[in-house]
């Protein structure tokens, strides 16, 4: 979620040497392809040496989730698993050079986790504010503090999805409209739906907010319910591509 939200910072020339993980680049992928693309813009950038690692499918760093564990939890401790891999692979192959890695995340709980299993941690600030040749990071940094209004235990909080049995009554009974999801290409805080009707009924639904786009991903097809009128907004006419208002508003 740290590239999702400071996307900016990472691309600043400053930022060098970095690991981007597989389960991280997943999470993204699946939150926001703007964000995903410049992403992998950055690792494709020599100049940056950024490099993504392969985790989920390298034999000493896969983890299965367990009994009880949610799918953020699991992925959590994927990260951490594989942070600690790659340091002690490090210390075997350049024992003189001491190369470490360090783990930087926001989320408080995790960061304890790994400094408990012996993983250097850091928070975005705490990093960003070492690098004491590069004031200029600290203000965009600091630009960006507001994006953490919709992050609770380092994670955004969407709305678990309903079963498909009560999704197929609701959209039969008109409650729920299905249609095609489209993602901005503008804003990736904003998507539209295409609900196809029988007749002349085609209907274009605005939606607003990282809550109600609710992970969907572009031409998924998605029900959706319909706010109150009074809370219906206009469409958005601001670019942007990894930061946004907190706006959780649906338009018919």
């Amino acid at each position: 979620l740290l590239l999702f939200f400071k996307i900016d910072v990472l691309e600043d020339p400053a930022i060098r040497n970095v690991i981007v993980l597989q389960t991280v680049l997943q999470e993204v992928r699946n939150r926001s392809a703007p964000v995903y693309k410049r992403i992998r813009d950055v690792t494709n950038n020599q100049e940056k040496h950024f490099y993504t690692f392969t985790n989920e499918h390298h034999r000493e760093t896969y983890v299965e989730q367990e009994q009880g564990e949610n799918a953020n939890d699991r992925n959590d401790r994927a990260i951490r698993v594989a942070a600690k891999w790659y340091n002690e692979h490090l210390k075997k192959i350049s024992a003189e050079n001491h190369l470490q890695v360090i783990f930087i995340t926001n989320d408080k709980k995790n960061k304890e986790k790994a400094i408990e299993e012996g993983i250097p941690a850091f928070t975005c600030e705490e990093y960003v504010k070492s690098l004491t040749a590069n004031p200029e990071l600290i203000d965009r940094l600091a630009c960006l503090s507001e994006e953490g209004n919709e992050i609770e235990s380092g994670r955004i909080i969407f709305s678990e999805h309903l079963p498909l049995s009560k999704l197929q009554q609701g959209i039969k009974s008109g409650t729920y409209l299905q249609g095609t999801f489209r993602a901005s290409r503008e804003n990736y805080l904003e998507a539209t739906v295409w609900v196809h009707g029988d007749t002349e009924d085609d209907k274009e639904i605005i939606l607003q907010g990282l809550k109600n786009l609710n992970r969907a991903v572009h031409e998924d097809i998605v029900a959706v319910e319909l706010l109150p009128k009074n809370q219906w907004v206009a469409p958005s006419s601001v670019v942007l591509h990894d930061e946004g208002q907190n706006e959780d508003d649906v338009e018919k």
